[in-house]
C-alpha cells in the first residue's frame, strides 16, 4: 500500500511540474515495488509489482531527461550553447526511459494476458497512467535526437 501512495505522489508531483521531486518519488516507488515482488506469493502479483517498478525507472529516467532539457534551453536562451557532455547525458537518459518505457509495455501485454482477475484493475491503472504519458513522451524523444 505504501509503495502504491508513492507512486500516486509522485504522478502528482510529475502533473506539476516538479520534475527533481518525482524523480525522487519514482526512484523510491521502484525499490519499493521490486523489494515486494521479491516477497510476491503469485506470479500474478510478482509480475504486476515488477511492471509498476519498470513504469517507475520510465517515469524516474524521463523526469530526469526533461529536467536536463529544460537546463539546456534555458543556456541556450541566455546565449550558452548545449556541451557535448550534456546533450550526450540527456540522449543517454531519454534512450534509457524508452527502454524502461517497452519493458513496461512488455511487461503489462503479458500480465493482461495472463493476470485473469485478480490483479485486473491495477493493471488498468498502470495501463491507463502509461497511455497518458507515452505520446509526450514520444514527442520529446523526437526532439532531443533531432539535437
Amino acid at each position: 500500500e505504501q509503495a502504491n501512495s508513492i507512486l500516486i505522489e509522485a504522478e502528482s508531483s510529475f502533473e506539476s511540474g516538479l520534475l527533481g521531486a518525482a524523480a525522487k518519488l519514482y526512484h523510491e516507488g521502484s525499490r519499493m515495488f521490486t523489494r515486494l515482488a521479491s516477497r510476491a506469493r503469485d506470479r500474478a502479483k510478482l509480475s504486476l509489482y515488477l511492471a509498476k517498478a519498470s513504469y517507475c525507472d520510465f517515469m524516474r529516467a524521463y523526469c530526469e531527461a526533461r529536467e536536463l532539457k529544460s537546463s539546456i534551453d534555458d543556456k541556450a536562451v541566455r546565449g550558452q550553447p548545449a556541451g557535448p557532455e550534456e546533450i550526450g547525458r540527456l540522449r543517454l537518459l531519454t534512450g534509457l526511459a524508452e527502454k524502461c518505457l517497452r519493458e513496461t509495455v512488455k511487461r503489462l501485454d503479458k500480465l493482461r494476458k495472463t493476470c485473469g482477475e485478480a490483479v485486473e484493475e491495477e493493471v488498468g491503472e498502470v495501463v491507463r497512467m502509461l497511455a497518458k504519458k507515452v505520446e509526450v513522451f514520444l514527442d520529446f524523444r523526437d526532439e532531443v535526437e533531432s539535437l
